[in-house]
């Protein structure tokens, strides 16, 4: 399976972290602004649009997923432009436009937007952090590095919690201080604590970064899935550890049959870089090792 780059994996984590939270944004303003319940009930309809445009990749080469993906943000953007008529100023419209702007891949846009969610009035403490850490991944998308760093920095380091370092690591990898996207990723694997969702996003971004620390995070991990032994087994192979990397193979084939043949199959030339040294994906002994007993 091709390897996502670090840039694509941190606009992924707009994508993840800032729907729920819309969501929930949006509810409330539907529940609780009587006076004008249709300015609530245009951002909840644009939010479940959101989630059917997430769930379309946005280099589909499939014409009719191309045009339901347009159909359905066009959809968003009048719901937004209606609740902004009825209810102007909201900081939650805003960083919906924002979001929108992501998924449609203008994040010159999206930065714009975000800028605008931190002005408004209603914008919370807890709003204004989640803003201003979408923000520093959508600057730092546009190499506005001393941009990105100012809304990280913006944000009190009582909040600087999992995604705080994780971003944080990111800056530094695309500014190339291998040193504190090292410090940083640990904080974010210390920060993470016992929770496993955390470790995992804390073991992603450290794999997609090429960072050390990835082995110790998948390890760390109680219910490893099987991408997880995935890139356990590259982390193990990149580290000549052949045994140890073949018995994650196993686990993958033992999982997910399917997925394990067509992750062989995708990251082929991976794999062959290691040939040369006497290793092969699943020997003849792991692959018998995997096959279920009749």
């Amino acid at each position: 399976m091709a390897k996502k780059s670090p840039r694509t994996m941190l606009i992924r984590r707009i994508v993840l972290y800032s729907l729920g939270s819309l969501s929930a944004a949006a509810l409330i303003y539907a529940c609780f602004y009587q006076a004008e319940p249709d300015s609530g009930t245009q951002l909840s309809i644009a939010e479940e649009h959101l989630k059917v445009v997430q769930m379309i990749p946005a280099q589909t080469q499939d014409a009719k997923l191309v045009t339901l993906r347009k159909q359905q943000l066009a959809i968003v953007r009048e719901r937004l432009e209606k609740a902004e008529e009825l209810s102007p100023g909201l900081a939650i419209t805003r960083e919906m436009q924002a979001f929108s702007s992501v998924l449609e891949g203008d994040y010159k846009r999206a930065a714009e937007w975000y800028e605008e969610a931190l002005g408004c009035a209603d914008s919370s403490c807890k709003d204004r952090g989640e803003v201003s850490l979408n923000l520093a991944r959508v600057r730092i998308e546009l190499s506005r590095f001393p941009g990105a760093l100012a809304a990280l920095e913006g944000i009190e380091p009582a909040n600087r919690g999992v995604r705080w370092w994780v971003t944080r690591a990111h800056l530094a990898h695309r500014q190339n201080n291998l040193a504190i996207r090292g410090s940083a990723l640990r904080r974010a694997f210390r920060a993470a604590k016992n929770n496993e969702s955390d470790r995992k996003i804390v073991a992603e971004a450290a794999f997609d970064l090429g960072d050390d620390i990835a082995t110790s995070c998948y390890q760390s991990l109680s219910k490893k899935t099987a991408m997880d032994w995935y890139r356990l087994a590259q982390l193990k192979v990149r580290a000549g550890q052949f045994d140890t990397a073949n018995e994650a193979l196993v686990r993958v084939r033992q999982c997910k049959p399917k997925l394990f043949e067509q992750l062989i199959s995708a990251d082929e030339e991976f794999w062959s870089r290691y040939k040369a040294e006497g290793f092969h994906p699943m020997g003849s002994q792991a692959i018998q090792a995997a096959r279920p007993s009749k």
